[in-house]
This record gives C-alpha cells, structure tokens and sequence, in this order.
C-alpha cells in the first residue's frame, strides 16, 4: 500500500495571511494605513434613510434597470467625481455599482437621473 500524504485546502493561504500581517508594525494603528485625503461618508443614519427611499423608489418603479449604454454613461460620470471615495459616493454613501444600475435611482449631486 502506498501512503498518500494529503494537504488541507487553503491551510497555506492562512499561512500566509498571518505572516504578512504579522510584518505590519504593531505601533501604527490601522487608520493611518487609509487614504486621510478622501472625503468621509455620511453618517450611518443618514446612509440608511438615503437606502431606504431608493428602495421605496426602486420597487415602485417595477425593480427596472438601466440600458448598459446608460449605465456606464452614470459610471463615467461617477469616475470623475470629486465626491466618489473607491467605489462609495460620499454624498449618500451608496455603491456606486449599484445605484447606477437602477432606473429609479438618482445622483444625489443631480448628475445624472
């Protein structure tokens, strides 16, 4: 008979991961790690009332979604916004992804409808 050795799926991954972070200095705290030049979202409340009307909106709306030629004209536009921070808008604190794919959603800067 001859003994396999057999190696567990994604042990060497884990590894690594805690290798790297372990190269991290432990003085500096995670935050000074980020972008400081990016504007901040809005707070939680606020990202959650804006959620909640562009849902409303949304469904009422028939959950319909933009033409590809439209969304990435929305896209575009959201790419050369001062106020996009990754893929957040730090207006509304929405993904911009997301809320460029539907009908019913809008910039709220007025950008695009």
């Amino acid at each position: 008979m001859v003994a396999r050795e057999t190696e567990a799926v994604g042990v060497k991954s884990s590894v690594n991961i805690v290798l790297a972070s372990n190269l991290l200095p432990s003085s500096a705290p995670a935050k000074s790690m980020r972008a400081t030049n990016r504007p901040a979202l809005p707070p939680v409340t606020t990202q959650a009332a804006d959620l909640f009307h562009s849902v409303v909106a949304f469904v009422g709306d028939g959950c319909a979604l933009v033409d590809d030629a439209e969304y990435r004209g929305r896209l575009e536009v959201c790419h050369t916004c001062d106020r996009r921070a990754g893929r957040r808008c730090t207006e509304c604190g929405c993904w911009i992804g997301v809320k460029a794919r539907g009908r019913a959603f809008i910039c709220p800067l007025g950008r695009w409808q």
